[in-house]
């Protein structure tokens, strides 16, 4: 009995029924069988006893429906930081009490990183992006970190692809934690400090083993890595087609040199004659002006085609727009002015960037446990 050494306000004088039958019972049990059987008969004995579960049933019934609560898969990071919150501010009298308030401050001081899953929570919720607060502060702190705000700046650009972070939506519990730990670049990759003397990768033994490598560039995953590809490929594509535009995936075409290029989607309308050529390309987050970066780079690789395109489909123009899609799951405004443009619903941004995600974190898994 975790409250049978503390002063405990008396209830009541009587005993109920139920505790007189647990006394009885108690006196029935042979105390050489097990050593806990004294100490039982001890604490049933006491004459505070009654008041001490009285005590706990007005104070602590609540506890097993919060422990229900915190173990549900389902449960959003928010609601679970809101049930701690709430047993903190919760006001139990006396000195059981303050020793009950003192030894929960205790453990999650013990645990800093609830402090950190507050913050990560509070800065990344859609709802909470508020530039002009304290957080926009704390989140330009962290893009600051050489290590593990690499890249992090890419997921203010677009909140609404961000929500996966605390409502677990098309996540398993696993997932999830990988996600989260992509995000800090805190996976367990050699070149993060302090995990293996020799940083170089496990597997293709050229690079360091950074987790822009395992998600980017290492030969070991590169079937995992191709299929993430069209797997977004996919689902780009497939947004199109509903647009109403004539969509085709991989098509080989040759630019004004002679060189052969293979195109991921070309879409036009029938209507008028235009479209684009479209290239999704899922790379490891690193700064702000990486999406016109990725842009740049594909129009200088396809633009050449363009005259091949224009006859192939007898179209009357065609633009190249090279589309970076986040390893860790950002999404870009210049996506968002993407699809806007081309008239995909913005709902759709999600689907993508998590299919990016679920991907990155197949290929982690495989590179580090297979």
């Amino acid at each position: 009995m975790a409250y049978s050494g503390a002063a405990v306000p008396k209830v009541c004088s009587a005993e109920p029924l139920g505790l007189r039958k647990e006394r009885e019972g108690a006196r029935t049990l042979d105390v050489e069988e097990a050593a806990s059987i004294p100490e039982a008969k001890s604490v049933l004995s006491s004459d505070n006893i009654y008041g001490s579960f009285a005590f706990l049933k007005a104070h602590s019934s609540d506890l097993p429906k919060y422990i229900e609560y915190l173990e549900s898969s389902s449960l959003q990071l928010k609601d679970a930081i809101g049930v701690i919150d709430s047993l903190l501010q919760k006001q139990i009298p006396g000195p059981v009490g303050e020793a009950v308030t003192l030894k929960l401050k205790e453990v999650l001081q013990r645990n800093p990183g609830f402090e950190k899953m507050k913050d990560v929570c509070s800065i990344l919720q859609a709802e909470s992006f508020n530039f002009h607060n304290s957080w926009y502060r704390e989140f330009d702190i962290w893009c600051r970190h050489p290590q593990k705000g690499k890249g992090v700046v890419l997921f203010k650009q677009y909140p609404g692809a961000n929500k996966w972070i605390c409502k677990h939506e098309g996540l398993s519990n696993s997932e999830w934690r990988d996600g989260i730990k992509m995000i800090g670049n805190v996976a367990a990759v050699r070149a993060v400090p302090g995990r293996s003397q020799d940083n170089r990768c496990r597997h293709c033994h050229n690079e360091v083993e950074t987790l822009a490598h395992v998600l980017g560039s290492c030969p070991h995953g590169e079937a995992l890595r191709n299929a993430r590809h069209h797997q977004v490929r996919s689902i780009i594509a497939t947004a199109l087609k509903h647009a109403d535009y004539n969509t085709f995936e991989e098509v080989h075409g040759l630019s004004v040199t002679g060189n052969t290029r293979r195109i991921d989607i070309i879409a036009f309308k029938e209507s008028t004659r235009s479209g684009y050529i479209i290239d999704p390309t899922v790379r490891f987050e690193t700064n702000e002006e990486q999406p016109v970066q990725v842009d740049n780079e594909k129009k200088n690789i396809y633009n050449p085609t363009i005259p091949y395109y224009l006859k192939k489909y007898q179209l009357k123009e065609l633009e190249v727009i090279g589309l970076l899609v986040g390893a860790r799951g950002t999404a870009t405004l210049f996506m968002k002015d993407v699809f806007k443009r081309l008239g995909i619903p913005t709902s759709i941004i999600p689907i993508v960037t998590l299919a990016a995600l679920k991907g990155s974190i197949d290929l982690l898994n495989n590179h580090l446990y297979s």
